[in-house]
């Protein structure tokens, strides 16, 4: 009878082991799922910064064409004109491609305004710019006469784009903070997980052990007791 039911509770402890084993491993699917998940959402405003610091770079480097092609016409550096042309329009393109890939992301209703809102400053200040530069080159008083207009486009499109770029690093600090309360929450359900399933086995192998012991500590004493002459001791299998 007393082996039965030991074999009986090392049978439960197997199970319960078993279980508790099926218990953390679900709570770690779970917690690597939402990981995979958070990853992904991680990418989209990863991309969106990636796109808008570079569209911030061609802004400047926009400008940097035209004051060139100032200081080019107005030292008399006809020779330099190619070389600033094909500079401004490489920096055009990329500008253009980055707002594009901005339009193209999946931002949320805020930001994908604001990206409509770049657009149409982002034609105007690339238009200045290609009049300034071509006018350096022919009439350098009229080009500094169209510098104003330049400046005042250069200006509106940095407000644009510093709107643009608060959404986005907000958006982005936004999923990376969720991000880290996703880890820090898989983090936490594995270590309770295991806690509990530590705390049970721990809990059903002493009560086991003091079973297995107790009836063999009964039978030391009865033992003693033989020994030193005593047979009336009464001997109690099961402890």
């Amino acid at each position: 009878m007393f082996s039965g039911s030991i074999r009986r509770q090392l049978l439960g402890a197997n199970l319960l082991g078993v279980a508790f084993v099926a218990l953390v491993g679900v709570i770690g699917l779970w917690s690597s799922e939402r990981l995979v998940g958070n990853s992904h959402s991680i990418h989209q405003p990863r991309s969106a910064l990636r796109a808008q610091m570079s569209a911030d770079m061609m802004h400047d480097a926009l400008r940097s064409d035209v004051l060139s092609a100032l200081l080019a016409g107005t030292q008399g550096r006809g020779d330099a004109r190619a070389a600033v042309e094909a500079d401004l329009a490489e920096h055009r393109e990329t500008f253009q491609k980055a707002i594009a890939e901005l339009a193209a992301l999946p931002l949320d209703d805020t930001t994908r305004a604001a990206v409509r809102k770049v657009r149409p400053a982002l034609e105007a200040y690339i238009e200045e710019a290609r009049q300034v530069v071509s006018l350096a080159f022919t009439d350098a008083n009229a080009a500094q006469a169209r510098m104003p207009a330049f400046e005042t486009a250069f200006k509106a499109l940095e407000s644009e784009m510093e709107a643009l770029s608060g959404l986005i690093e907000a958006q982005t600090e936004a999923v990376l903070r969720q991000s880290e309360a996703t880890a820090a929450q898989a983090r936490w359900g594995i270590g309770i997980g295991a806690l509990i399933a530590a705390s049970g086995l721990l809990l059903l192998g002493n009560r086991i052990s003091a079973q297995v012991a107790r009836p063999i500590h009964e039978a030391v004493r009865v033992d003693g007791r033989v020994a030193a002459g005593d047979l009336s001791q009464e001997i109690n299998a099961f402890g």
